[in-house]
């Protein structure tokens, strides 16, 4: 890949990036959902205890986009994102999260942003705002 188109990549992926005081922000106030699109098994270790969560797998998440609206509801309990609603991703490092907004992108989302330290970032600095299940000992 040339340097230039790999720099307009990487600018365009900076521009989707939330920082961590605005990410704080979000996840207080309760206006937006936080979608987690790690795994269900690794959401039931660490997520981050947020007003609005829902968990959509990075996997499902292409499907998930294309329900009507009434199965979206039915199913993760809170209304569809319009095309041009913020939407707020995360997942464990920021990987999967920019996979997800380019699939969001691609299906005419047109405001999605992730946190992009992920859960791991977000434990690093506020342990005591996520929520686990304890295992068994």
């Amino acid at each position: 890949m040339n340097s230039a188109i790999a720099s307009s990549l990487e600018a365009r992926a900076e521009s989707c990036n939330i920082p961590l005081d605005e990410f704080s922000d979000i996840v207080n106030s309760g206006d937006l959902p936080i979608i987690d699109v790690r795994e269900h098994d690794e959401v039931k270790v660490v997520r981050v205890d947020a007003k609005k969560f829902v968990n959509i797998p990075v996997k499902q998440f292409e499907v998930t986009l294309r329900m009507d609206e009434e199965a979206f509801m039915s199913r993760y309990h809170i209304p569809k994102p319009k095309f041009t609603d913020q939407m707020v991703l995360i997942c464990r490092s920021g990987r999967r999260s920019k996979i997800a907004i380019e699939i969001a992108r691609a299906h005419n989302y047109s405001n999605v942003r992730h946190y992009d330290e992920g859960t791991n970032g977000w434990v690093k600095v506020y342990p005591h705002r996520t929520v686990s299940v304890p295992t068994a000992e």
